[in-house]
């Protein structure tokens, strides 16, 4: 096999942990490299197995409004020059993007026309969105350059079926592939053991964790919380950072815990280990790393039933109820609370070992770079 380079030029929005396992995945004698830019919370040199450091370049670029600014229409020189000489250093013939590096779509067209390039398609179309005039504005600008990248690009990868339909009847001319989400579950998550200060001497409470956005329909659960009193001894935790995008009612929130805030993953741990059930209200979902997340720590779920989700009921993982159905949520919810959970939980840890080995993940991927 060629050589073949992985770029992340982010680890933002669980972009790390999606990076970090895929580049972890692959064994020492395989001609893999890697090229990844960080920022203060130095997640890729906390998270890269020591065994693969060698094997790669891991660039400092501090996340500044500044930086994040200029990158929608000039990104880093700096990057750009150093992605090229690392290219050329290991003569490297296979370059596959992983966290859509939207600012350097100009880069990426460049490369494309030297190297076989790969490029992941994370969420072909913007999820529905409540935000300030600043980000929805920010998120046109790079969902139009992720646009371009995927009409220059002849390589295009994704996690979701569903979605890899849609590439195929779009792109009829390109080469689609699809490979299993990697899991999120990485070496600062498993050694984690720090309390979020939340938290502290609360257990036993369904858990919503990821960020918050208005697509996951966070509304929802929060709305039957807030007023069904048959569940005034069940405490609700919604953990995650991002803009509030319904109307709160704090008169009513007595047993609803908000952790607004980025989440470190020294903190995950104690989070999923001390909830009864884990939440997912989504509106829509193309692919999600938040199975893992469940399944590793065996905590049932509560998923809507878009497709991407259905596989939650149909493995025995939990219950699914009707998408945007308060009422659905509310009996379902209800179901999973009255019964032993134990059958569940094992199924989960033996779900989470069958189908997200690092194993099948590398040789899914081998197989893609050669074809």
């Amino acid at each position: 096999m060629n050589n073949v380079l992985l770029v992340a030029t982010t680890s933002w929005a669980g972009m790390g942990p999606y990076a970090s396992e895929i580049i972890n995945s692959f064994n020492e004698n395989d001609n893999v490299y890697f090229f990844l830019v960080e920022d203060e919370r130095f997640f890729y040199s906390q998270n890269i197995l020591l065994n693969q450091k060698k094997r790669g370049i891991i660039l400092f670029r501090k996340n500044s409004r500044i930086n994040k600014l200029t990158d929608l229409f000039y990104p880093s020189r700096y990057v750009r020059n150093e992605l090229v000489k690392f290219c050329q250093q290991k003569q490297i013939s296979t370059i596959h993007f992983l966290t859509s590096e939207a600012p350097y779509y100009k880069e990426i067209v460049y490369l494309q026309k030297k190297y076989n390039v790969f490029f992941t398609v994370h969420d072909l179309y913007p999820h529905e969105a409540k935000k300030s005039y600043h980000k929805l504005l920010r998120q046109k600008i790079i969902y139009k350059k992720l646009h371009k990248i995927r009409n220059a690009v002849n390589n295009l990868i994704t996690n979701s079926e569903t979605q890899y339909n849609l590439l195929k009847s779009l792109y009829p001319q390109k080469n689609i592939y699809y490979h299993e989400f990697p899991s999120l579950i990485n070496k600062s998550i498993i050694e984690g053991s720090m309390i979020p200060h939340e938290l502290i001497g609360i257990s036993n409470y369904v858990l919503f964790f990821g960020r918050i956005e208005q697509y996951k329909g966070i509304d929802s659960i929060y709305d039957i919380f807030c007023n069904d009193s048959s569940l005034n001894n069940t405490k609700l935790v919604i953990a995650g950072s991002g803009d509030i995008y319904f109307k709160r009612n704090p008169h009513k929130e007595k047993n609803i815990i908000f952790i607004n805030r980025y989440i470190k993953d020294e903190e995950v741990s104690y989070l999923f280990t001390n909830a009864i059930i884990t939440v997912y209200p989504y509106l829509s979902a193309t692919q999600s790393g938040v199975l893992s997340l469940s399944t590793y720590f065996g905590k049932p779920i509560l998923a809507s039933d878009l497709p991407y989700f259905q596989i939650v009921e149909s493995k025995g993982l939990g219950f699914n109820f009707t998408t945007n159905d308060k009422e659905s949520l509310s009996q379902k919810l209800k179901q999973l609370l009255s019964i032993n959970l134990n059958q569940i939980s094992q199924i989960q840890k033996e779900f989470y070992l069958s189908n997200f080995s690092k194993l099948s993940l590398r040789n899914n991927l081998l197989k893609i770079y050669n074809k």
